[in-house]
């Protein structure tokens, strides 16, 4: 198992949770991401992944039988209308599941507004020891210089 590589949950957003801790782990990855919360309403989702579920403790014992680690979730998207504190219960889950990080999309066009809420969710995350990172995907809208 190579401690330094991690399976993007893109790449195996077929399977269900436990399934992608095993498929890491066959795949001879040391880590994976999960994604806790669905990035469209289009792509699989796995609405009891948030909490303590069957689905939650699944993922934790795949992940101590395997030793395979969570390096982060996905995805929390900061949109005009976010309300940065429903994102706590997935942090939670995040930090329950070991991972350290999630991947933030800003999709605000204000700019101001965006960076308000990411600080927001850093100061958030930071209660609860994850680390946040933003991103702009090619095919989200950008944020508008300048503003």
């Amino acid at each position: 198992m190579n401690p330094r590589l991690s399976l993007a949950a893109l790449s195996v957003l077929h399977l269900a949770p436990p399934d992608m801790v095993t498929c890491a782990a066959d795949a001879g990855y040391g880590a994976l991401g999960l994604r806790v919360l669905p990035a469209t309403a289009d792509e699989p989702a796995h609405p009891d992944f948030v909490g303590d579920t069957q689905l939650v403790r699944d993922v934790e014992r795949r992940l101590r039988e395997t030793g395979v680690r969570v390096l982060d979730v996905e995805i929390l998207r900061l949109r005009a209308d976010t309300d940065v504190l429903a994102y706590l219960p997935a942090l939670e889950t995040a930090a329950r599941l070991g991972a350290r990080n999630a991947l933030v999309a800003g999709n605000d066009a204000i700019a101001s507004r965006l960076v308000a809420r990411f600080a927001a969710l850093c100061e958030l995350g930071a209660r609860i020891a994850a680390a946040t990172s933003a991103r702009t995907p090619a095919c989200s809208s950008h944020v508008r210089q300048g503003s």
